[in-house]
């Protein structure tokens, strides 16, 4: 951005256009993950995202309207996974260890994004091998290597593994409520009518305003309103997403825990999304009065985080609990709603930020965004 000279609102505009790609497939993507499963799914969207990152510094010389569409391109391809990936945990998961195992599959993205921030802010100096465009080329090269992996070792539910024991087969078989039926009709009124896809809805947009800042402004945060220095910045910019990475593991094993002794999944859910919403509102509340204190704003910026991922292992796991077999479906409701805050609140930090810088203060703006957070993630807790 520095280096085509690209306004903040610019910026916002560019890294928003990803979600408007991100949004336009995800009903389309769970409706195909319920009728011909997750793993082929999955790896279509992999291995578009790979060319396109290859591609993008290229597209780059071309302007931001270009760089725009690839993002929107990558965001298409990337709307194929969540999906799949509920359809397949539905499969999976016997009901006792959905926590678990759906918070440890989907932990893999903190810790990939941890890995991709570190490495793309060191890379971003190394002018020698072409600085932030390495990033880009080795970053694509192994997200190849992974579809070949994930292609070669997955398979759609227990029946169709070639690995799997007789034993673990039987055991999922029996413990596992979900069954790929693909003549099953799809219960589109019934879904779109009942009160918990409506509550995960509205829970699942309210917390992605802030994983919305997380996954687009958090290097530019650390640099513009903490001062720190590019290289700096990516490497604190991991510690969230390992706050996210942990809150995801141990909140899913608590949960799971918490339904062995005999609450019910409901209850479970409902506890873990409101203690999550009290952790980020304190979280970015308390931003407010430490930016002069580095360790204490990031502190305060992974306690916040860790609530979105306190919150994020519930509700995730709500959709196997309500949708079954069509949790793919009911995800993609979720998500592509939700991701109507990761397309809006890019472009209005953005905004934010230009009208603050053009009064003379743009702390002023980070302000606002924090307080505008902490409403936001209050009512999310309150309305499930």
């Amino acid at each position: 951005a520095d280096e085509f000279g690209w306004s903040s609102t610019q910026r916002g505009f560019v890294l928003s256009t990803f979600f408007w790609g991100y949004i336009a497939l995800q009903v389309p993507a769970g409706w195909i993950a319920a009728r011909f499963g997750g793993r082929l799914l999955n790896g279509t969207g992999l291995i578009l995202s790979s060319l396109l990152t290859l591609l993008t510094p290229a597209l780059a010389l071309l302007g931001v309207e270009a760089i725009a569409a690839v993002r929107a391109l990558e965001g298409l391809a990337q709307a194929l996974v969540f999906p799949g990936i509920q359809s397949m945990m539905a499969r999976w998961a016997p009901e006792r260890e959905r926590g678990i195992l759906n918070t440890t599959s989907l932990s893999g993205l903190w810790i990939g994004s941890m890995a991709s921030l570190a490495l793309s802010g060191w890379l971003s100096e190394q002018e020698a091998i072409d600085g932030w465009r390495s990033a880009f080329y080795i970053i694509g090269a192994a997200s190849v290597v992974v579809f070949v992996l994930w292609m070669t070792l997955v398979s759609d539910g227990p029946e169709l593994s070639t690995t799997i024991s007789e034993y673990e087969l039987q055991y999922v078989r029996r413990t596992c409520t979900a069954k790929h039926d693909r003549t099953q009709s799809i219960g589109w009124f019934y879904m779109l009518t009942r009160p918990a896809v409506w509550a995960l809805i509205v829970t699942q947009t309210c917390n992605n305003f802030g994983f919305a800042l997380l996954t687009t402004w958090m290097p530019s945060w650390l640099t513009l309103a903490l001062g720190l220095d590019t290289q700096t910045a990516s490497l604190v910019a991991t510690l969230p997403y390992l706050a996210m990475f942990f809150g995801f593991l141990i909140n899913g094993a608590l949960q799971d825990a918490l339904v062995r002794r005999g609450f019910t999944a409901t209850f479970v859910r409902k506890l873990f999304i409101a203690a999550g919403g009290v952790m980020s509102c304190v979280g970015f509340l308390c931003e407010n009065f430490v930016s002069d204190n580095v360790p204490a704003a990031v502190a305060l910026m992974m306690l916040a985080t860790f609530g979105i991922a306190t919150a994020g292992s519930a509700y995730v796991t709500v959709a196997i609990d309500i949708g079954g077999q069509f949790a793919g479906i009911v995800f993609s409701l979720s998500n592509s709603a939700s991701t109507g805050a990761s397309v809006v609140f890019p472009v209005i930090i953005g905004a934010v930020l230009d009208a603050a810088r053009f009064e003379g203060d743009e702390l002023a703006g980070w302000v606002t965004i924090f307080y505008t957070l902490v409403g936001i993630h209050a009512f999310g807790a309150v309305f499930f």
